[in-house]
Parts: C-alpha cells; sequence; structure tokens
C-alpha cells in the first residue's frame, strides 16, 4: 500500500514543539502550512504520531483531491473516494469550508457528502452536529478554488483530551499548551525540580510526569482509526508495543505542586492516579506565597489565575510571588493573557497562541 498524505493540526504557536517532536520520532515532514503540519506516511507513522506526539491536536489523513466548480462535479468526485476503508457503522459529522470557489455554499456541500453517503451505503447515515460525540467520525471538505480535499480525522476526540483528566479546575489550560510551554521551558534536559504552586487540577505536573516517563496516550484513551476498515490491529499493537518500550520511570521527588484550594489538590491527585504518575508528584494545600523561598532548584511552571479570576490586587500579589521565586534563584514561566503583558517584567518570550478563545503568551520573568 502506497504512503498517504497526512496533515498534522497545530495549534498557532506550537509549530516549533511540533517539528522537534516528529524529529525525535524520526518523521520527516513536508512543510509547514497554515493550521499544522503535512507530512506522509504509512498507518505505522500516523500510529505513532497520535499516540506519542504531546503538541498536536489532530491528525488527518487525506482520502481524496479533485476538481469540482459544480455540485454535479462535486458529487461525482466523492462518489469516487474510499469510503468502506474509513467509515462502517460510525454516525459522522462533516465540517465545510469554501475559499474563492464556485462551490461557495458550504452548508450545500455538507448536504451533498451527506447524499453520496446514503446512497453508498444504501441507507440513511446518522450525522452529528459535534465530532465529540460517541462514535462519530469527523469528515473535512475543503474546497479552494474549485479544488476540493476531502480528509478523514484519525484522531477522533481532540489530542489535547489525554483521558486521564478526569475533573478539571474552572479554567485550565491544555495539555498540549502545557507541553508546549514544558518543552520550551527546558526542564525535561536539567537538574531542577518542577514546581507548580498555583496547579489548580494538576494539568501541568501531571502533562510533565507523563512526559518524563514518556508514556504513550494510547494507555489512556481510544482513537477514530480504531475503527477505521483498513485499521490493522496486529500493527497498532506493534507500535504500541514499540513505544512501551521506550517508557523509562523518573526519579521520585522531582515535581512538586500545590494550591490554595484543598478541593483542587483533591481533584489534582485523583487526576494523577487516572494517569498513573500519582507516584511522581508532591501534592500538598498551600498558598503560593509559602513558596517565597524555594531553593535555587526550582523550575516553576505554572498557570496562574487571570482574566474574570484575577483581581489588580491579586495581579500585584502574583508579580511579587514570582520576582520572590526569581529572586531566590528560581527560573519562571508561565501564562500570562495578552492584554496583561505590559504589566508584566519578561525576560523570554516562548510563544503566544489562545486558550480558551483567550489570546496567551507563554513567558519567562
Amino acid at each position: 500500500m502506497k504512503p498517504f498524505e497526512l496533515f498534522a493540526v497545530v495549534q498557532p504557536g506550537l509549530e516549533k514543539y511540533a517539528i522537534e517532536e516528529f524529529q525525535g520520532l524520526g518523521i520527516k515532514y513536508n512543510e509547514v502550512e497554515n493550521g499544522g503540519i503535512s507530512f506522509v506516511g504509512h498507518l505505522t507513522t500516523l500510529f505513532k504520531v497520535n499516540i506519542q506526539a504531546r503538541c498536536i491536536s489532530r491528525v488527518l489523513l487525506r482520502i481524496g483531491k479533485f476538481h469540482a466548480d459544480t455540485f454535479w462535479q462535486l458529487e461525482k468526485g466523492l462518489a469516487k473516494l474510499p469510503w468502506d476503508d474509513f467509515i462502517s457503522i460510525q454516525d459522522i459529522c462533516i465540517r465545510s469550508t469554501s475559499i474563492a470557489s464556485n462551490l461557495y455554499h458550504e452548508k450545500a456541500i455538507t448536504e451533498r457528502c451527506i447524499n453520496t453517503l446514503n446512497q453508498h451505503y444504501g441507507k440513511p447515515i446518522r450525522v452529528q452536529s459535534s465530532p465529540d460525540a460517541l462514535n462519530t467520525q469527523l469528515i473535512l471538505i475543503q474546497v479552494e478554488h474549485d479544488q476540493v480535499t476531502v480528509s478523514i480525522d484519525s484522531s477522533g476526540a481532540h489530542l489535547h483530551k489525554r483521558g486521564y483528566m478526569k475533573m478539571r479546575s474552572p479554567a485550565p489550560i491544555r495539555e498540549t499548551i502545557a507541553a508546549g510551554l514544558i518543552k520550551a521551558s527546558g526542564w525535561m534536559e536539567s537538574d531542577r525540580e518542577l514546581l507548580d504552586p498555583m496547579c489548580g487540577s494538576g494539568t501541568i505536573p501531571i502533562e510533565a510526569a507523563v512526559m518524563a516517563c514518556n508514556f504513550p496516550l494510547s494507555q489512556y484513551r481510544n482513537f477514530a482509526f480504531q475503527k477505521w476498515g483498513i485499521f490493522n490491529k496486529d500493527l497498532f499493537k506493534r507500535v504500541n508495543d514499540e513505544a512501551g518500550e521506550q517508557i523509562h520511570p523518573m526519579k521520585k521527588g522531582l515535581i512538586h505542586a500545590s494550591d490554595i484550594s484543598e478541593e483542587m489538590v483533591k481533584i489534582a491527585i485523583q487526576n494523577a492516579k487516572a494517569a498513573r504518575v500519582e507516584e511522581y508528584i508532591d501534592f500538598s494545600v498551600l498558598p503560593a506565597h509559602k513558596w517565597h523561598k524555594p531553593l535555587a532548584r526550582y523550575q516553576v511552571i505554572t498557570n496562574p489565575p487571570y482574566g474574570k479570576r484575577i483581581s489588580n490586587q491579586t495581579r500585584i500579589s502574583l508579580q511579587q510571588i514570582f520576582e520572590a521565586m526569581q529572586a531566590n534563584g528560581s527560573i519562571v514561566d508561565l501564562f500570562i493573557p495578552l492584554e496583561e503583558v505590559g504589566k508584566w517584567y519578561i525576560r523570554k518570550l516562548h510563544f503566544s497562541c489562545k486558550n480558551g478563545g483567550i489570546p496567551i503568551q507563554a513567558i519567562r520573568i
């Protein structure tokens, strides 16, 4: 079987770290495009990226490209695609986009695809409004200058949904973004202990422990490709076993996490247990200012409260806390909203992105 055209969807701002992951996995990529990275590979490559990459949102497989400037041509092109290789008993969710094309009506494009699949399978196929609905296959149709590209999502639930964060704080950071800051901080290559003094439900310390142990995501969740017609169970087992051989338990006592809320710490501990890394993280109920006198061994990585959760006085207190940590020799990396940046002294900008629709920057102060 010839290799597939693949596309890793990457949140803007995280491209650099996604490329580093490709290089670490020994995967060659073609180019960084708008919204992600294009590459070529067989099922082995697709499996590997899904279960081992940390900063990627989805992995798409392009199942067909063709010209269409009429809906008749669109339906004809769609009918020739190998649907049975990817859809069996699943429901579907279709996302259609059109740019500078005669087929400008995106809803009509979606309807033509539904009709084509109904005819192909000889019965109405169930359509869901969200790709996160149970047992649903996401299909993406992009029409640009009358060129149609049809892709199938191989990941299923967004890859930031690792599978071990059972409960969350009110405003958590996405795991993919947390992984980006952990990589940017250089903690993985240092001999410092990681500290998150505002851990909330534990996203950053848990992600750090999972990354340090090199646990594949297949230990926690399933993927859309596991229901494809071309899914090879034996091949997936081999890729999974190879990933499992790269697991290496980390030294205990290297990750510390605390929060002023006892309830949040309890949630974080439960999430750490679900991720099987609770033994590597020292959790405590502690106000952040109690860490004013850390030794120089700490690498502080945290997602402090901001936006509606923060008052001006709280902002000043946070600044004082982090300045005190820095004065005592700690390296401090954190997330801050773009609108707040001018109120912080920034030593280094790691990257900019969005979390929950809020533009944020990952910085070192």
